[in-house]
């Protein structure tokens, strides 16, 4: 399936378009699905009552365009899968958000960020996923397109004011 479906840089110039979503889908084994899957459910449980459907939608589509394209012109890495870069992304937008209404774990949650980041960069997380390299620059896009996606938010979306009342945990 990683050969069909991941974000491969010569198969998507050769026109295998679906790679630009698909990739973001498709995981290397169980431990790097479940990896993610579980920052997912934590991202969840901290962002669901700030983070409407369409709130949510346009993070994730800022920050899935500024990862492919951070990938394709700004990076060496010919191959790339896992929803880690997206999920860098929603939690760079939900930590600005924290940050923005004056929460006190925003700032925190900032420096730990920062220091995975050049943790990442030095190589420091390896033994997270032995035998495979950890994509920091594709974290590090997606972190840049969670800000931005935290920026379209708030022209949308101002603080204090959501035109969908219903969070992403609402039945």
């Amino acid at each position: 399936m990683l050969e069909a479906w991941g974000w491969d840089r010569e198969a998507l110039a050769a026109g295998e378009w679906w790679r630009w979503m698909t990739g973001h889908l498709v995981h290397l084994d169980a431990k790097h699905t479940v990896m993610n899957a579980f920052g997912a459910y934590v991202l969840w449980w901290l962002l669901r009552r700030d983070f409407s459907l369409p709130i949510l939608l346009t993070v994730m589509a800022t920050s899935l365009l500024t990862i492919n394209v951070g990938l394709w012109f700004a990076s060496s890495l010919t191959v790339y899968v896992g929803s880690s870069a997206l999920l860098h992304g929603v939690a760079a937008a939900g930590i600005a958000h924290m940050i923005g209404q004056g929460e006190r774990w925003g700032w925190p949650l900032a420096v730990v960020g920062i220091l995975k980041l050049l943790s990442e960069n030095i190589g420091a997380t390896a033994w997270l996923m032995p035998g495979y390299r950890v994509a920091a620059e594709a974290h590090l896009w997606g972190v840049i397109g969670g800000l931005l996606g935290a920026i379209v938010w708030r022209l949308f979306w101002p603080l204090g004011h959501r035109d969908d009342t219903r969070s992403c945990d609402s039945q």
